[in-house]
């Protein structure tokens, strides 16, 4: 599964991975319920669930003069609750599975990202869930 903000580079990774067994999901990880679904639209749709890939992350550049408290809780959100709620929603399907869950930052996301591109997905593939990074809290 692919999720992320940007529908254009979702559909070029869904193609790129051969579409036949990629799902798109467009929304933004830090909605109410987000994190449920897309481990609800993971597991109706491979049967179950193997491992999470979690690279969503909002990397700032502030300072305590420059931060108020609006601007904090959004990165706080994205990047600490938001996880947090994806491993939350998987664990009980990750158990089942004994599958995984690991953390990338918005940096190392993005490089994931494109090497995500490079690979081949089969229908019985380990990786079932990709998130990719939510809106930029600084736009």
């Amino acid at each position: 599964m692919i999720h992320g903000l940007e529908n254009d580079l979702g559909k070029a990774v869904m193609s790129e991975a051969g579409n036949d067994h990629v799902v798109l999901h467009i929304e933004d990880i830090t909605n109410n319920g987000a994190a449920e679904r897309l481990v609800d639209i993971a597991v109706k749709t491979f049967g179950k669930l193997d491992a999470v890939v979690n690279n969503a992350a909002a990397v700032v550049s502030s300072n305590i003069e420059t931060t108020d408290a609006v601007f904090l809780e959004e990165v706080l959100r994205i990047n600490l609750v938001a996880p947090f709620a994806l491993i939350r929603a998987a664990l009980p399907h990750l158990s089942k599975t004994k599958g995984c869950s690991t953390e990338r930052s918005l940096v190392f996301g993005q490089r994931a990202l494109h090497r995500i591109k490079e690979l081949r997905f089969r229908h019985d593939s380990r990786i079932k869930i990709i998130s990719s990074r939510p809106a930029n809290p600084a736009s």
